[in-house]
């Protein structure tokens, strides 16, 4: 089931006027070559791109996140990561305590999608771990983070990654929510953590007419 795009109808965040922030946050981001500290480093960066993405897009045909998102949806291992990535982040804010402010969603909604047991998606990283600083268009950059996900629990660099998006603030678990939350309509797979989710966002979000 696909849609064009989606109109986030429930007390949605205000779009933040990124611009010179964002480069300044990225320019001074910490960069260091330990599996740990890549981690931490990919994550404040996934939400960086999430945050500027989202800046720019205009929900009106293939523009801003639909657009990235269907050129990612045909790339095979970038797929089946993007979808691990979405279901295992609100399997994560499903576990968190319901936040009370009514325009943060996020965490009511993944509590709806996995108020039963639902089996998760997996991914394996399919290259050999690279240490590498992300460079270039928001889009190449999320590819790159994309391509060293795995959903071993003995990874170093995915329990970093992990436990930096968890402990973010609120606000920031929000953008990056809506933002993966595009996802939902332009990948075809029928996985039950893909249909769930998909099923509870339409609560709190409608295809772009």
């Amino acid at each position: 089931m696909t849609f064009p795009g989606i109109l986030f109808i429930r007390g949605r965040s205000e779009k933040l006027n990124l611009g010179y922030r964002i480069y300044r946050r990225e320019k001074n981001m910490d960069y260091k070559k330990g599996k740990k500290e890549l981690g931490i480093y990919y994550a404040n960066m996934l939400v960086s791109i999430a945050e500027e993405i989202s800046a720019k897009n205009t929900g009106k045909g293939k523009t801003g996140i639909q657009g990235i998102f269907s050129v990612l949806q045909k790339r095979g291992t970038v797929r089946r990561n993007m979808t691990y990535l979405v279901t295992h982040w609100v399997y994560r804010l499903s576990l968190f305590t319901p936040w009370e402010e009514e325009e943060l969603w996020a965490v009511d909604m993944a509590r709806e999608a996995f108020s039963c047991p639902v089996i998760l998606p997996t991914c394996s990283r399919k290259n050999i771990f690279r240490i590498r600083k992300i460079e270039g268009e928001p889009e190449k950059r999320l590819e790159a983070i994309l391509r060293q996900l795995t959903d071993s629990d003995k990874d170093q660099f995915m329990k970093a990654f992990w436990l930096e998006l968890v402990t973010m603030k609120k606000e920031k678990q929000q953008v990056l929510t809506e933002f993966l939350l595009e996802w939902l309509w332009v990948a075809c797979g029928k996985e039950q953590a893909m249909e769930r989710i998909r099923y509870w966002a339409s609560s709190y979000c409608l295809p772009f007419a």
